[in-house]
């Protein structure tokens, strides 16, 4: 065998080595890619999952920020003109505006994609940003709630039945979980038929005292602080859902 055909031989099989990784390299180029892609549609999927959990919770918060803050300005009008004829109702509406509704917004998608690095599989920048942006100016509007309901709210209304100016009633469910409604009908199961409620002092007062000035102004700031709230739940409810709808429209495209 002549040289030349000796190095054509050897140049033939480095070839093929040389191919042979490059394809095993393009191989596991692809495998990887293939699961990147697996990846960043699963988590794309639970992104979407979660932002409509967030709109669903918002808006019950919402409606109940509408609701209660609406009985409370009822009850701070009525206290303003006088016109109180049923202490026991009116007792129930104010008792009512004392209740609270926690807003904590599902983020395991969100958390776990920065968490792990996941966050970089999104392929789409722009998406990428927005679901950041989303979740920061999300995390800061529920942080303001928290704040102020323990500005605002709490000890306000509160204060009149810590103060035994107000008494509370168990002859119905007031709260709005399902666990404030099992501990009303325990407690009311306990009571017996002849039960009757010790007058509120409240309404043994006269109308231009400081105690019914107190309480107008207490009912006026929650239903402002709730219809504030109210606003702040609108606006992230139609961010989540223009962002949802970007998720979905990448996914549509995948």
């Amino acid at each position: 065998m002549s040289e030349g055909t000796r190095w054509k031989g050897k140049l033939g099989e480095a070839v093929v080595i040389v191919a042979s990784i490059l394809l095993a390299f393009w191989i596991d180029a692809w495998w990887v890619g293939r699961e990147e892609a697996r990846d960043e549609r699963e988590s794309l999927e639970l992104l979407s999952r979660d932002l409509n959990a967030a709109i669903v919770q918002l808006t019950e918060f919402a409606d109940f920020a509408q609701q209660v803050g609406t009985e409370g300005l009822e009850a701070a009008e009525a206290l303003s003109t006088g016109d109180v004829h049923d202490h026991r109702q009116l007792s129930r509406m104010i008792q009512r505006a004392s209740d609270r509704k926690t807003v904590a917004l599902p983020t395991a998608a969100y958390t776990d994609l920065v968490s792990t690095g996941t966050l970089r599989l999104v392929r789409n920048r722009d998406l990428r940003d927005a679901i950041v942006r989303f979740y920061e100016s999300a995390e800061i509007a529920q942080r303001i709630l928290e704040k102020n309901s323990s500005l605002f709210l709490d000890g306000h209304i509160y204060s009149f039945y810590a103060d035994g100016l107000l008494m509370w009633r168990v002859d119905e469910p007031w709260g709005h979980r399902e666990a404030q409604v099992v501990a009303t009908e325990k407690a009311a199961e306990q009571l017996s038929e002849d039960f009757e409620y010790p007058p509120d002092y409240f309404w043994s007062l006269p109308t231009n005292s400081l105690e019914w000035h107190r309480l107008r102004s207490s009912l006026s700031v929650t239903a402002h602080t709730l219809f504030m709230g109210r606003e702040y739940a609108l606006e992230v409810i139609e961010d989540a859902r223009t962002l949802d709808a970007e998720v979905r429209k990448e996914l549509e495209a995948r």
